[in-house]
C-alpha cells in the first residue's frame, strides 16, 4: 500500500513536471506561430504596397511634372527581412500540428491528474479505513489479554477456595 502511494506520488510529480515543460513549450510555439503569422501579414503588405506603386506609376497624368524622367516598371522586391512564403507554410503546419499534439498531452495530462486526484481520495479512504481497524484490532487484543488475566485469577480463587476447604 506505501509502496503504491509513493510510486503514485512519484509519477504525480513527473506527471506535474512534464505537464509544466508542456505548456511552457506550448507558450513558445504561440508565440513563434504569432510571429509567422504577422510576418506573413507584413509581407502581404509590401507585395499589396508595391502593386500599388507601381500602378500609380504606371497611371500617371500627362500634366505630370515628372515626364522626362524614365518610368521604371520593373515589380518592387519585397522587403529582405520577410521570410519566402513557401518557407512559412511547412513551418505553419508542423507549428499547428506541435499545437494539436501538446493540446491533446495537455488534455491527457489532466485526465491523469484527475485520475489522480480520485486515487488520492481513494488512498485517503482506505488509510482511514486501515487505522481504524487497527484500533478495533488492538481493542480486540486489550480484551482478550483482560479476559485471559480474568481466567488466570478465577483459577487462582478455585485453587485458594479448593485448598481452604
Amino acid at each position: 500500500m506505501r509502496e503504491e502511494n509513493v510510486t503514485l506520488s512519484h509519477e504525480c510529480s513527473t506527471l506535474r513536471n512534464t505537464l509544466k515543460e508542456l505548456m511552457n513549450e506550448n507558450e513558445t510555439l504561440k508565440t513563434s506561430l504569432a510571429e509567422a503569422r504577422t510576418a506573413e501579414r507584413a509581407q502581404a503588405v509590401v507585395e499589396t504596397s508595391a502593386h500599388v506603386l507601381t500602378s500609380k506609376d504606371l497611371n500617371h497624368s500627362p500634366s505630370d511634372s515628372f515626364d522626362n524622367f524614365p518610368l521604371n516598371n520593373s515589380p518592387i522586391a519585397p522587403f529582405s527581412f520577410a521570410p519566402p512564403q513557401n518557407s512559412i507554410s511547412p513551418q505553419q503546419e508542423m507549428s499547428l500540428k506541435r499545437l494539436a499534439y501538446l493540446e491533446n498531452e495537455a488534455m491527457r495530462c489532466t485526465q491523469l491528474e484527475e485520475q489522480i486526484r480520485k486515487l488520492e481520495k481513494s488512498l485517503k479512504v482506505l488509510t482511514t479505513q486501515y487505522n481504524e481497524l487497527l484500533e478495533v484490532d488492538g481493542e480486540r487484543l486489550e480484551r482478550i489479554e483482560e479476559l485471559e488475566h480474568d481466567v488466570t485469577d478465577l483459577r487462582q480463587l478455585l485453587k485458594d477456595q479448593v485448598s481452604l476447604s
